[in-house]
């Protein structure tokens, strides 16, 4: 199990913005539903918070929800939000669980997304899209709490029956938890807070990244010093990022004198297990002495954020794909814990190349296409008399490549992780559990590229005996034509977004052009590609050129832009468009003469060719598809799926 996938961010802003994409939702639900408003303070107020309060039970560590607290650890037990890879759809889905801090007796609590979690007695409490939600520990009764107008993408900490949290204004509050007695404790744009010693200490989103202190009843507001962010409590000392030393780890006391540097290493979270300091940093996770030495780089993963459990540090690593680690702080021992399984390997060989396309591809009777919407998301097969639609999966996906029964294809919302299914929907697996951005197969093979090592890569059918093919920063697509592969790389040095191939084999590279190429397809005797004439966005031109880079002819310059879409019944099909306005051509290789295929909004159509027909997929306003298929000069078109 693992935190959830959180995207990068600059520790320099709010830390509360720390979220899943799961959570990116939640602003816009909580301005609909009302649930950021300030709480309304009772006339007759009552307080029932004493000057000099002091909490017996806190609800988690500073380390943990100063880094978005999706661990909390009590009684020997550790609450968590994680997420877990679905075999059956071959998706990730988020829960809320509990296991014994040695990672035993694991126990699923709800669904969902959950962060800053609080567990005080037999109650556990945490953010959700809703609120806050409170649950017994066993997972009972769970229910939201009235009355406290809690930013979902925020901060709490429950102290006994009391519980503090920030509006979406970044304004601290306080309420009981039965939600009648709410008190402003600091009208201010905050962070994030924790309570030490009968303080509250909490940082503001402020030019001088001030961390002030405030008594339980609002009170003795003080500051105590500026340039610190992301405190954490240890060893009777506050520890933070000196933002005026780039963000290099100080301390200082309580009060904010007696300022320390701790290490000259510039951190990005901090936490501690409360024997020593364990930080993320450019360089890794790393576990020093409260004083700075003994400093250990554990890992050389770069942790996004940092939660501490028993004798574990949890994190995610900052990849395109990030991978969810476990870190023993003791042995160093370093473990990927959203365990994705692979197909068991097998000795099945499927011959030939297949038949792929980014989004739509057809084998006789049936095309198989992707829908992007968000309601209507998924892998669909139908028949090409508009019958038999069926929804094969429902995820996100690209990169449709039919092979034998097979549908092999990149799924987005497992991490671009290449999988496959049978043509019918069953059998459903991954078969390489690394971020893939595209992928051509022949003879047992598979050819891709790597978005983590951003190399061309080929491995086995199922997911075997993976090696390097070419080392170049190759990102963009990969066309295949007998035993070459054909493709682009990006980058800025010499060569980069030129056409460059390489033999299945990985011998025989060559570059043909170290030019800016927009588009290209490889024909069994011919590359057409495009590209700008001059350094203007206009005009473009279409070139021909052999496959031995030998020989290439200008076949036509355009006013408009330009790509090159496939070779069919020997002509030359492409889209122009501009502005508006877009149209689906065709051109006789040898003679140059044009012909207007059929008009498209080619801002959001899509157009291939397949058995002797056009097939058009073109995506709506709400990411759901139409499918047209019409014959290769455009008459007949029929709408497939509407």
């Amino acid at each position: 199990m693992a935190l959830p996938i959180i995207t990068g961010f600059d520790k320099g802003d709010t830390m509360k913005r720390i979220l899943t994409s799961i959570f990116a939702f939640m602003l816009v639900l909580s301005l609909l539903t009302g649930c950021g408003k300030k709480p309304v303070i009772p006339d007759d107020d009552d307080d029932p918070i004493p000057t000099e309060f002091t909490a017996k039970v806190i609800g988690n560590t500073s380390g943990n929800l100063m880094n978005g607290g999706q661990y909390a650890e009590a009684g020997g037990w550790v609450y968590y939000s994680s997420e877990t890879f679905d075999e059956s759809t071959l998706t990730i889905a988020t829960g809320l669980f509990k296991m014994k801090s040695d990672g035993s007796s694991l126990v699923k609590l709800a669904d969902g997304a959950y962060r800053s979690i609080n567990v005080v007695g037999d109650d556990l409490y945490a953010l959700t899209q809703d609120g806050v939600f409170t649950m017994k520990i066993d997972g009972a009764a769970g229910r939201i709490l009235p009355g406290i107008s809690a930013d979902p993408m925020g901060m709490i900490l429950v102290l006994d029956e009391t519980i503090v949290f920030l509006t979406q204004s970044g304004e601290i509050y306080r309420n009981s938890i039965d939600g009648k007695n709410p008190k402003e404790l600091a009208d201010v744009n905050a962070y994030g807070f924790y309570y030490q010693d009968g303080w509250l200490y909490y940082g503001i989103n402020d030019a001088s990244y001030t961390i002030r202190k405030v008594k339980m009843d609002g009170s003795s507001t003080t500051d105590v010093s500026t340039g610190g962010r992301d405190f954490v409590f240890a060893d009777k000392r506050i520890y933070y990022r000196n933002m005026m030393d780039n963000a290099n780890l100080y301390s200082m006391a309580m009060d904010g004198s007696d300022v320390k540097k701790i290490s000259d290493v510039d951190v990005n979270s901090i936490n501690t297990d409360g024997r020593k300091l364990i930080v993320s940093s450019f360089t890794g996770v790393r576990v020093l002495n409260f004083d700075g030495s003994d400093d250990t780089v554990l890992s050389d993963e770069y942790a996004v954020t940092l939660s501490i459990a028993g004798d574990f540090a949890y994190f995610v690593s900052q990849d395109f794909s990030p991978q969810h680690n476990k870190l023993s702080l003791s042995s160093g021992t370093l473990e990927n814990i959203l365990k994705v399984r692979r197909i068991d390997p097998q000795n099945d060989v499927v011959m030939g190349s297949g038949i792929s396309d980014p989004y739509i591809v057809r084998m006789g009777d049936w095309i198989v296409y992707r829908d992007s919407g968000e309601l209507t998301k998924g892998i669909y097969k139908v028949k090409t008399d508009k019958t038999s639609k069926t929804k094969l999966i429902d995820a996100y996906a690209h990169n449709l490549t039919l092979i034998g029964d097979w549908i092999y294809f990149v799924n987005d919302s497992l991490n671009n992780y290449l999988c496959r299914m049978k043509i019918d929907g069953s059998e459903k697996g991954v078969v390489i559990d690394l971020p893939v951005n595209d992928f051509v197969m022949k003879d047992g093979w598979i050819y891709y590229t790597d978005l983590n090592e951003i190399k061309i890569m080929r491995a086995k059918m199922d997911g075997t005996l993976i090696s390097v093919i070419d080392d170049s920063d190759a990102l963009g697509e990969i066309k295949l034509s007998q035993d070459f592969i054909y493709y682009q790389t990006i980058g800025m040095e010499a060569g980069n977004f030129g056409i460059h191939r390489i033999a299945l084999d990985a011998t025989r590279k060559f570059t043909y052009l170290d030019d800016s190429i927009q588009s290209f397809i490889v024909d069994t005797e011919w590359i057409y590609y495009t590209t700008k004439v001059s350094e203007n966005e206009l005009p473009m031109q279409i070139v021909r050129m052999n496959l031995d880079g030998s020989q290439s002819v200008v076949m036509d310059y355009f006013d408009e832009y330009v790509n090159v879409i496939g070779v069919g019944d020997g002509m030359l099909y492409f889209e122009t468009w501009k502005n508006e306005a877009g149209s689906v051509n065709r051109m006789n290789p040898e003679s140059g003469q044009r012909q207007l295929v059929f008009t498209s909004d080619l801002r959001n159509d899509h157009t291939v060719i397949f058995e002797n027909n056009l097939i058009t997929l073109k995506n709506n306003e709400d990411g759901s598809v139409n499918v047209y298929l019409s014959d290769l000069d455009g008459n007949n078109r029929l709408l497939i799926v509407e």
